[in-house]
């Protein structure tokens, strides 16, 4: 039996931009190596969607819509985050449309960690979908040690941390603290990224492509990972693939993502004690970090995907096939996340000009 062809449906940037951007083209580079991706018109068994707040979820729905009624057969398979109000509360229709669009188009559903399935759930996606717990992984020939500079007790230990993200809640406040009370006589800290804070000993450099995060990392030492609430983050992962030990606070999936690669703290004031120990016994914790490569990671969404394809192909399974109420469902719940958007971006502009 011939291989099902995949087609990722994602919003691709070049340059600096969010994780989930960065971890669909690493994943389709993937399937085009593997001979497994729908190129130069060739048209796709399996549809794979990366569902976050940047994706054009409309232009996504068309193309199932017409998709599907070409061609009966396709497959339809969600990557979902977060969720989103994890880390911003307002946008709560952001996850509730994700939510009502794989109710009414998707055959199954990847989560990227327990943890994030969990809060899912908890937040009201279906909780009987076909689903698959995979985590992420960068790009291997960009995030890897190769070149990784080797600690040196004749120096300061370099830390470091990054964020495309400016959201408070990507840690900026034990970024704040670390700035005010970290011994710099004994440390060294550069931020790749955006911040909302102005740091007085934290150097601070501009965001930067993935050959500039990675070429950065692996000048340093140990990764610092504040962030809340992460379903799986790819900053982190990127820090892991250059051999970084981390120390990352205990919230979302971060903990089961590091293992024995570092150390989890519940407050910014037991950071100092806890880079004692990494730096003390280095060579234990970056001989602990064990991550997936990409090729695997590429391996398990191909045999979620193709499980599904296959039960369809067997008369197991019908594929869901969206009609007028689905598409009106999805026009209400885009026009209330775009409503409340433009709320909030004139309710802001009106108490700036104040």
């Amino acid at each position: 039996m011939e291989k099902p062809l995949v087609l990722i449906v994602a919003k691709y940037v070049e340059g600096p931009f969010g994780g989930g951007t960065q971890f669909a083209k690493a994943l389709r580079r993937e399937f085009i190596k593997s001979g497994r991706y729908a190129v130069r018109g060739q048209p796709p068994d399996i549809l794979l969607f990366n569902a976050n707040p940047s994706s054009e979820l409309w232009s996504m729905f068309r193309t199932v819509y017409r998709l599907k009624k070409k061609k009966r057969n396709t497959i339809c398979v969600m990557r979902i985050d977060g969720p989103v109000i994890s880390h911003r509360p307002l946008d709560k229709p952001v996850d509730k449309m994700f939510y009502t669009f794989a109710k009414s188009v998707m055959d199954g559903v990847v989560f990227q960690s327990k943890w994030s399935r969990k809060e899912n759930i908890k937040n009201g996606i279906d909780p009987n979908f076909l689903y698959k717990i995979i985590s992420n992984s960068p790009d291997p020939s960009i995030f890897n040690a190769s070149q990784k500079q080797p600690l040196s007790p004749g120096r300061k230990i370099r830390l470091i941390g990054t964020s495309w993200s400016s959201n408070w809640r990507k840690g900026f406040k034990s970024f704040q603290w670390i700035d005010e009370h970290l011994d710099f006589s004994r440390y060294d800290m550069t931020f790749v990224g955006n911040s909302p804070v102005k740091f007085n000993n934290i150097k601070l450099k501009p965001p930067m492509d993935s050959r500039g995060v990675a070429n950065e990392l692996r000048k340093h030492d140990i990764f610092i990972f504040p962030s809340e609430k992460e379903a799986c983050s790819n900053a982190l992962l990127e820090a892991l693939h250059c051999g970084l030990p981390v120390v990352a606070l205990n919230s979302g999936s971060s903990r089961d993502i590091i293992g024995k690669g570092g150390e989890c703290f519940d407050s910014p004031q037991q950071i100092p004690g806890l880079l004692e120990k990494i730096t003390n016994h280095y060579s234990h914790y970056q001989s602990g970090i064990e991550v997936q490569s990409m090729r695997e990671i590429a391996q398990q969404y191909y045999l979620f995907m193709e499980k599904i394809w296959l039960s369809q192909k067997r008369n197991q399974y019908k594929s869901k096939r969206p009609g007028f109420y689905d598409f009106l469902k999805i026009l209400v719940r885009f026009g209330h996340w775009r409503l409340e958007s433009i709320k909030r971006e004139v309710k802001s502009h009106l108490t700036t000009e104040k």
